[in-house]
This record gives structure tokens, sequence and C-alpha cells, in this order.
């Protein structure tokens, strides 16, 4: 254990508490930041610092790039305008069947942090 971090225990007052926490970052960003930090029967070493750097760095950044390198492949191919009409190939339909079965399978069995993104990134960057 980094000497940073202290034993959470009630004696100590040093608890976080998961409904404040979950009502200033969220419920997604929180379950995240716990499947990465914390092996699953282990002990884990968390702490608010650590938690806004997860938060600020692996989603806020990654959902930037993310949004930034959408739209520089819009630009550079699309003049940044997506067409109305699309003619999908047959081999296209199956690749986007296959991202829908795939998003279906994130958003039901595995947390969702992605709502919580979306406005995280409108608030900071208006997007």
């Amino acid at each position: 254990m980094s000497t940073s971090c202290f034993n959470i225990f009630k004696l100590n007052g040093n608890i976080l508490d998961p409904l404040k926490i979950i009502e200033k970052y969220g419920l997604d960003p929180l379950r995240y930041y716990l499947i990465k930090e914390v092996s699953f029967g282990n002990d884990g070493n968390i702490s608010q610092e650590k938690l806004e750097s997860c938060i600020n760095s692996d989603l806020a950044n990654n959902f930037g790039n993310l949004c930034q390198r959408v739209i520089a492949f819009n630009e550079k191919n699309l003049n940044l305008k997506i067409p109305n009409k699309i003619q999908f190939t047959d081999k296209d339909k199956r690749w986007i069947e296959s991202l829908s079965l795939a998003k279906k399978k994130i958003f039901t069995e595995g947390p969702c942090f992605c709502r919580k993104m979306l406005k995280y990134g409108h608030k900071k960057w208006g997007i």
C-alpha cells in the first residue's frame, strides 16, 4: 500500500461516501473506476484523487480523442458533411448489424458510462 493512502476504517474518518461520489461524478464513472482499480475479491487502493484522474484521463481524454478522430475523418473524407442517402453493400450491412449486436451487449451486460461521458463532454466542450 502506498504511503499516500490509508486503510479505510470508520475510526479514522477517511471513508469515501459512494453516494456523494455518485452525486458528483455519476454512477457509471465510479463503476468504471472500481472495475479498473480493484481486482475482484481483493482489497483495492482507491482515493478521490485517483478517481478524478481516472475520469479525466481514461474517460474524458479517450472520449475527446475519439470525437476528434471521428471529426477529422469526416472532414478529410466528407468535408464535414453527412450524406442524406448512403448505399450500403451487403458486407456493410452485415458489419453494421454486428456493431448493433455488440452495442446491445455493451449497454445491457456491462456498465454503461457513455451517456455520462456525452453529458460531461457537452458541459466541458459544448459538443
